[in-house]
């Protein structure tokens, strides 16, 4: 064999290596980023059922409590205990779920714009004025609908790790090809 015939098949070698080591590299940076964002798309499916949840325990509180003039007191809270049950688990849940920070210390946030609709419905309900809180939950909903749109698009832009390899990975495929474009034209120019 001749030098032109070692050198390229030792440039096609190494070009397959690293080529298949990128390759690998971007499958594990790629693998990671869609179970992060499986992670995502999980919470707000839950989210959702949550806030579906809490307004629908809401709605069937205001029910019982219209109608528990005809209770007695161990009627209303046998009737009552298990709606009050899922208001309690949703609210927890919810509460889990949002930013504590954003909560407390930004008061014009999505999560705390949330939180303070929740908490107007509990006030409301507190204060025995059950039209107010039917409309509370409206605004629930409302002010839910934001948050789980921005968790959205982070899912479908992707995460911030991936955008950035995915950007360099491209940068990178046409650096290589440039190069091996380069590298062969220079081969084949070896007397």
């Amino acid at each position: 064999m001749n030098e032109v015939t070692i050198a390229i098949i030792a440039y096609g070698a190494i070009s397959a290596a690293v080529i298949a080591g990128f390759f690998s590299f971007l499958n594990l940076i790629s693998s990671k980023e869609n179970a992060v964002s499986d992670s995502r798309q999980k919470w707000i499916n839950e989210f959702r059922a949550e806030i579906s949840r809490l307004t629908a325990a809401i709605h069937e509180l205001v029910r019982i409590e219209e109608h528990s003039k005809t209770l007695s007191e161990k009627e209303y809270i046998e009737v009552a205990r298990e709606t009050y049950k899922d208001a309690r688990e949703s609210l927890t849940n919810i509460q889990l779920r949002l930013n504590p920070e954003h909560v407390e210390r930004r008061p014009q946030s999505m999560e705390a714009k949330l939180w303070n609709a929740i908490s107007k419905s509990r006030t409301d309900f507190a204060n025995g004025d059950l039209s107010a809180t039917v409309v509370d939950c409206d605004k629930i909903r409302e002010e839910a609908a934001p948050l789980l749109k921005k968790e959205w698009e982070r899912v479908k832009r992707g995460e911030l790790t991936f955008r950035v390899v995915k950007v360099t990975a491209l940068v990178l495929l046409i650096v290589g090809i440039a190069f091996v474009v380069l590298g062969a034209d220079q081969l084949i120019q070896i007397p």
